[in-house]
C-alpha cells in the first residue's frame, strides 16, 4: 500500500463538478482498482474484486444496493442514516434499526481525532465525512470547485468568488471552523 505506482484520476463536467473518480492501489495480494460515477442522487461504485454498488442519496439517507460482490454479513438494500453536527460534519451513522455503524469526531480543521465502527467492511462504505464531503486517497476533501487540505487548514486554490470573505483567498471558514462553514 502507498506504493509509487498507486494513482487516482478524476473527470469533471462543463460546470467543473466531479463526475468520475478512479483509483488503482498495489497491495500484497495484487492490484485493486475502483471507479465511482457520480450522478444526481446516485453513485455507481465498481471494484476489481467484482463488487458493484449503487448508492442512492437523498439528504442524509443513503441506500446501498449491491448488484454483485456484496460483502458477507451485510444486508442488500441497507439504509445508512448520517447525523451531522452544526458545522455539517458527519459524526454518526446508524442503520435502519438505529444501531451505530460508525462514529467519527474531527479536529476543528478537519483531521480525524476519533473514529470507531462496528466492522471494517461497513467502514469502507462510509464516504461522507468532514463538512459532509468525501475525502480522497490524497487526504484532500473535494468541495465541488476546489480542494481542502485539513492538515494545513487551507484550500489548495484561491476562492473562486474572489475577496468577498477577505483578502486571504486560501483560508478556511474565515479561520474559525468551529463557528463558520465553507
Amino acid at each position: 500500500e502507498g506504493a509509487q505506482d498507486d494513482w487516482e484520476y478524476y473527470r469533471y463536467d462543463a460546470r467543473s463538478q466531479r463526475v468520475v473518480k478512479g483509483s488503482r492501489r498495489q497491495t500484497g495480494s495484487g492490484t485493486q482498482t475502483q471507479r465511482v460515477v457520480y450522478l444526481p442522487g446516485l453513485e455507481l461504485r465498481t471494484k476489481s474484486s467484482g463488487e458493484s454498488l449503487q448508492t442512492v442519496v437523498a439528504g442524509n439517507v443513503r441506500l446501498l444496493h449491491w448488484e454483485s460482490g456484496k460483502p458477507e454479513g451485510l444486508n442488500n438494500d441497507g439504509l445508512r442514516y448520517s447525523y451531522d453536527n452544526l458545522t455539517g460534519n458527519c459524526g454518526l451513522e446508524v442503520d435502519e434499526d438505529g444501531c451505530i455503524i460508525s462514529a467519527e469526531e474531527y479536529y476543528p480543521y478537519g483531521g480525524t481525532s476519533l473514529w470507531t465502527g462496528r466492522g471494517e467492511t461497513e467502514a469502507d462504505d462510509k464516504t461522507v465525512r468532514y463538512s459532509g464531503k468525501e475525502q480522497d486517497a490524497t487526504g484532500l476533501y473535494y468541495y465541488g470547485y476546489r480542494y481542502y487540505q485539513p492538515w494545513a487548514g487551507r484550500w489548495t486554490s484561491a476562492d473562486p468568488a474572489g475577496a468577498v470573505d477577505g483578502l486571504n483567498l486560501y483560508r478556511m471558514c474565515r479561520n474559525n471552523p468551529v463557528t463558520f462553514r465553507d
